[in-house]
Formats: C-alpha cells, structure tokens, sequence
C-alpha cells in the first residue's frame, strides 16, 4: 500500500470520528468496570460480576467498531446490511459468554433433604431425637487474624479481638464450623515467623489445606476519628479464589461483626429454599456472646496469646483477672481462667471457675455449652459423663471435630480400640476425611489389616493429591508389614522433598532402628533435634532420642535426656501435662529399670 493510499485510509478513519469514538468506549467501559467494583464491594455481592461485565464489553467491541465505522460521520447515513446481521450475533454471543462466567453461589444446589432426624443419649442418659441440619450443608471455615491500615488505640490487639468475637458469632449458625485465630500459633512458630503479619497469601492457602477447611477468611480493620472500617475478605481454599468481599463502616465494632455474619449466612446458603421443619437457631448479638466491654476483650486476648506465645501461665491468669474485674459475668473470661488453674494442676481452684461458666452459659451456643460441660468432666476424671456428653455432642454437631477427637484420645488412653475405629468411622462418615482417612488407615495398619489400611490412605491420595506425597503413615505400613528397606526408601523421598521437616528425620530414624541400623538411627533423632525449630519440636525429638537410649540399655544417657526433655517440655506445656508425662506407669518402669 502506498503513503497516499495508507494516508487516505487512516483519513478516511478520522472523518469517520472512529479513533474517537472507539476511545470513548473504552474510557467508558474503563469507569463502568470500575463502578461495578464498587457496587459488588459495597454491596458484598460476588466479585465475578465484575468479570461478566469486562467480558461483554470486550467481546461488544467490534460492534462498536462497525456502528460507529458506518455511523461517524457528520449527516444522515442509513444501516448497512451487514450491521443487521453482525451486530445482533455479536451481541448475543456476548450476552452467552457473559451469562457462562457470570457468579453462580459458592454453594451446590442442594436438593436432597435440608434436615435429618438423630437418635443420641443426654447428659441424663435418656433417649432423645432431634432434627438437625443436613450434614452436607455444613461448611468448615478458617479465620485469620487481620491487618491493620493505619496504626490507632489498641489497634494491634483488635485486629486478633475482632477475629476471634466473629468465630463465635458465626458458630451460632449450627451449619457452619469455623477455626479461630489461636489455633494457629504453633503453625506461625513452625514456619520461623514472628506474627501473623507475616503470612502471605499463599501461606495463608496452605495452612487452610492444612486444616481441611473449605473457605478461609482474612481481612482489615482501620479507624477513622470514632468510626472502624472492616474490610472482610473471602476465598475458596480449593483454588484460592475470592468468593466473597463486604466493606463495613460503624462506630460500634459489634455492630459490624454482626452484620457480616448475617450477610455470610445469606452468600453461603441462599440456594436453599425455606422448607417447613427446618432447625433454627437464636442469632444473639456478638456483645451477648462475648463481652461488650472491648479492653476486657483486650485483657483476654492478651492472656490467650501469652499462653501460646510464652505458656506464662501466671501472668496470662494476671490478664484475665483484669477482663473478670471490667466484666464479672464474662463467660469467656472466666471459663479460660478454669481452664488455666486446672492445666497448673490447680484442680479444685479451677473447678469452681468452671462451675461460674456453666452458671453463666446459657444463651452461649450448644456446642460450646458441650465443650465446657465435657472438658469440665475430664478434669474431674469423670471419663463416663465426658464420653456421654461428647457422644451427644458429635450426634448433634457433625460438623464439628472437636468432638471426635476429645473422644478419640479417651479411647486411645483407655485402650477402647474398636470404640476409637468406630468413633473415626463416625467422623469420616459425617464427612471428616483429611486426618480421618489417616487415623483409620493407622488403626487397621497397626492391627495387620494392610489392604484396609491401602484403602484408606489411597482415598486419601485422590481427595487431596497436592498431599499426596505427605502421607507417612504409608511408610509406617510398610514398617508394620516387616518390609523396612521400602520404607527407608519411602521417608528418604519425604526427607528429599522437605529436608527440614523433623517429622520427616524421626520417620527415618524408626525404620533404621527397626531394622537395627542403630548408627543411622541415631544420626536421623540428631538431624531431627538440630532442625527443630520450636520447643514442641525439640520435645518431640528428645522422646524419640529417649526412646532409642532405653532400647538400646543406654541408663545414663537415657535418664539425662529425659530430664532435659522435661526441661524443654516444661516451657510449653502446663504442669498437669507435665505430670501426666512424668508420673505415669510406663515412665516410673523405665526410670526404675534405669536404676533411679
């Protein structure tokens, strides 16, 4: 094409406005797509939103194009006939691909039932049924701490306060089982992190595969003179995807806590239509649920993060005395500082603290009432009450693991193996898999069923195959079947994929000392004690190290490595642990045989 002909061409174009018009459409498109941003964050609707609208304006452009190639100029024109024709078609196609990526709800259609009838035994031991929420509809969430977006009053302890005061008000909702913040701080402290600050997002998606969850929550908070912003952040662990996001301004903190939760409840479960008979539950305001005074929730968070932080028990007891002296009818507070005097084994003491949370509970979520009431039972050593009020618990709350392990301890302490299978049967059937597949596949690995045991740690594979490669307790079958060379070989793979996993060393060490490589099985606990990264870790090293002294006769050695695990032990564990690890029929024997 010549100059003249490309000059006449591109003058032809400008006669026609069509670089100006084209501009503007796009300009155009640019502040509505933005627009759109503001309305679904505003409005906490779906951010897919905003992708249908950018794809049909894009997929609009090249009508666009022609209207305004045919239409530009200045003066009376008429359609052109392929305008008729293109146009529609185009529009059309992009009203489909629009429609194909517009948001769907989070949740699949349900259409089986919405409820279903259980049969359990009470705290009294009588016969009850009662109708509760389809187990399928239930949802496991995990709640991060937030970040904060200008430094303000109290602003590094609020951002873990309104957090933890969300979990429980979104509990109220028997559906949905969520993961508080104070789970995680052994998580930060394995990964050599400082504060939760520090966790990216990837991190953040990692630990909530970790945990099994389905959704994981992350946010900020900010104030401005005496209003707080919230800005609350919602993905799908499977693909890390952002499903949800709300932005909430008040000068009151509960206010905004409550108000999410509602709208969560809507996104989560607005494919599920009103049916009669459906179980309801009450919707206290989150200031009832916890204390509306925040310095005393200040006072208790500050004492939760000393005993994860520090185990200083004491100085945590200092804390939530100050939040019982702001509030005297804080449950939370008071039922933490019961929790506290019994760990110090300060049984009686602890008890009665107990006692004022159980008098202080009702209107507290069922399932919490459960916990305290079985927790209050365990340190009586009432294991009969614990076990009833636990079975009940689990009958009624499914979704919740808390159950099933409390009662999964008590009958692996109390040697009930078919009780311990059946109660991880029940887990997994209530739709637990992640750790359950596990546990099942070491009960039957344990008891010599191998092909059971393959079954449950192949599903395993299949439902979570970026863990794939973390399952070690396929290297602990191969120890049981005898064959110790394949399980060498299986832990030596886990020790080339993540050289500093102690888990990883301790596997290796156990397979070498089964085999009675007894060099390379000390040299393995060793490699494990130098990786260790926290106290919990080095603990865990020093039984093994333990262990393999005992085996192997070594009395002086195993007597002082003991007393220095203890030492460590007792930095992060409160007495009574201590004390049950120290004085217990099997470690009387060894310090006995050991001459002492």
């Amino acid at each position: 094409m010549s100059d003249s002909e490309d000059k006449g061409w591109i003058q032809n174009l400008s006669e026609r406005r069509f670089f100006q018009f084209l501009l503007t459409y796009i300009v155009a498109s640019w502040g509505f797509i933005q627009f759109i941003e503001w309305v679904v964050r505003r409005y906490g609707l779906n951010s897919g939103w905003v992708e249908a609208v950018i794809i049909f304006l894009a997929v609009c452009l090249p009508s666009v194009a022609l209207f305004t190639y045919y239409h530009g100029r200045k003066g009376k024109d008429q359609w052109q006939k392929i305008e008729k024709i293109f146009i529609p078609v185009n529009v059309l196609i992009a009203v489909v691909l629009a429609y194909a990526f517009a948001p769907r709800t989070t949740v699949e259609q349900f259409d089986g039932p919405v409820t279903e009838v259980v049969s359990f035994v009470d705290e009294a031991g009588e016969a009850q049924e009662r109708v509760i929420f389809n187990r399928s509809l239930n949802k496991r969430i995990l709640m991060f701490p937030f970040s904060v977006l200008s430094d303000f009053n109290q602003s590094q302890w609020l951002r873990l306060v309104v957090p933890e005061v969300q979990v429980s008000d979104i509990e109220q909702d028997n559906r949905m089982s969520v993961l508080n913040p104070s789970r995680l701080y052994d998580e930060i402290q394995n990964l050599g992190l400082e504060d939760f600050s520090e966790l990216t997002f990837s991190l953040k998606r990692k630990l909530a595969s970790d945990k099994y969850v389905d959704y994981f929550i992350e946010g900020s908070i900010d104030k401005s003179g005496n209003s707080y912003t919230v800005i609350y952040n919602v993905y799908k662990t499977d693909d890390g995807k952002k499903v949800f996001e709300k932005q909430y301004t008040n000068e009151n903190l509960f206010t905004i806590i409550d108000g999410f939760t509602v709208d969560l409840n809507e996104y989560l479960y607005n494919q599920i239509e009103n049916t009669e008979d459906i179980p309801t539950y009450v919707d206290l305001p989150a200031a009832e649920l916890k204390s509306a005074n925040e310095e005393a929730l200040i006072e208790l968070q500050k004492s939760i993060s000393l005993v994860q932080r520090e185990n200083d028990i004491n100085q945590a007891i200092t804390h939530l005395d100050k939040a019982i002296a702001l509030d005297a009818k804080f449950f939370g507070a008071i039922h933490e500082k019961g929790q506290l005097l019994c760990a110090q084994n300060q049984i009686v003491e602890g008890l009665k603290y107990f006692e004022q949370a159980i008098n202080l509970m009702e209107g507290q979520p069922e399932r919490l009432q459960l916990s305290t009431k079985c927790q209050y039972y365990l340190f009586q050593n009432d294991m009969g009450r614990a076990v009833r009020l636990g079975e009940m618990w689990k009958k009624l709350y499914p979704q919740n693991e808390e159950p099933y392990r409390i009662l999964g301890l008590i009958y692996q302490i109390t040697g009930q193996i078919d009780n311990l299978e059946t109660n991880w049967k029940e887990g997994y059937d209530a739709g637990h898999k992640g750790g359950f597949l596990l546990n099942l596949g070491n009960i039957y690995s344990e008891q010599g069923e191998f092909d059971e045991a393959l079954k449950y740690f192949e599903e395993f594979q299949q439902l979570y195959p970026d863990k794939a490669g973390e399952i070690r307790q396929l290297g602990t079958l191969y120890m049981n079947q005898g064959n110790f060379n394949k399980a060498i070989e299986y832990f030596d793979n886990q020790l080339l994929v993540d050289d500093n996993n102690v888990q990883n060393h301790l596997d290796i060490s156990t397979a070498y000392l089964k085999k009675g490589d007894f060099s390379n099985a000390e040299k393995s606990i060793n490699n494990a004690l130098r990786k260790s990264k926290s106290a919990q870790d080095s603990v865990t090293a020093m039984t093994y190290l333990t262990n393999y002294f005992y085996n192997r006769g070594m009395a002086d050695k195993y007597l002082e490595t003991d007393q220095e695990r203890i030492a460590v032990f007792s930095t992060v564990a409160p007495p009574v642990i201590i004390d049950a690890q120290y004085y217990n029929f099997n470690s009387i024997k060894r310090y006995k045989d050991c001459g002492a």
